[in-house]
């Protein structure tokens, strides 16, 4: 059972909402207690606190990526890509907000939910290289659909053609295809159009990996540590450390 304390908390905090719900504070606390009752109920009542909030922001790109940081900092993934999603609903022409959706779902491990974003973004911009490239690389991530992928890369390329990362997209299709020699031709492409990125210099060495080139993938993966720095290495150790090359050269 609820305390009278815990109460009088949660009356204090929908006060403070409903008179200053353009807030991120009082919206915080209120969210924050609504999260703690759970059930569909609570979930209906966050979803239309984060719409007063955003709509409240209108249509200020940067001023909805400060309150989505701020969101996904102290309420969670899940609360951010709530309000990201009221905004675009109330949106659906605005193709900087559906992209904005759109990546917090992929990050929130929702790729469809991401795509089917994406896609309002083709629906305004059908020849968006970013939007293409976004939904073919997702589905190639996942080795599926690599046919339709393929087509979204390529137009992607017809539109910025030295794009690295649009290439690197493409030789991720090649490489989930099995079709190694193509997916290096692609990849190699890309690290030289972009330099020094870490995700893209992984893909190189995991395609020399497949294709049996150990030394070039240990080389590679060296560099893609490098470009790493500090964060999300032990992966690319772990890789590393399971070719099979002279352990001085590890």
């Amino acid at each position: 059972e609820r305390s009278g304390q815990t109460d009088l908390a949660d009356d204090w905090a929908e006060r403070c909402f409903d008179r200053f719900h353009a807030s991120i504070a009082c919206t915080g606390i209120y969210v924050q207690g609504l999260q703690e009752r759970q059930g569909p109920e609570a979930e209906a009542l966050t979803y239309a606190a984060l719409q007063r909030l955003g709509r409240g922001i209108g249509g200020n790109v940067p001023r909805l990526r400060q309150v989505e940081y701020h969101l996904r900092r102290e309420l969670g993934q899940s609360v951010a890509v709530m309000f990201l999603q009221s905004v675009a609903a109330d949106r659906p022409r605005n193709t900087q907000i559906q992209t904005m959706t759109a990546w917090a779902c992929y990050r929130n491990g929702e790729p469809d939910l991401a795509i089917e974003y994406m896609t309002k973004v083709l629906d305004v911009r059908p020849n968006s290289p970013d939007a293409l490239n976004f939904i073919g690389y997702t589905w190639a991530e996942r080795g599926v659909n690599l046919d339709q992928a393929e087509q979204m890369i390529m137009s992607a390329l017809d539109v910025r053609p030295n794009d690295g990362n649009i290439q690197d997209s493409l030789g991720w299709v090649f490489y989930m295809r099995g079709d190694f020699q193509s997916a290096i031709e692609w990849l190699e492409l890309a690290n030289q159009n972009s330099p020094g990125d870490s995700v893209l210099l992984e893909h190189l060495g995991d395609a020399y990996a497949a294709a049996g080139r150990t030394e070039e993938a240990a080389a590679v993966y060296r560099r893609a540590i490098e470009a790493a720095g500090d964060g999300g290495v032990d992966h690319l150790r772990d890789k590393l450390e399971g070719l099979d090359v002279p352990s001085e050269t590890t």
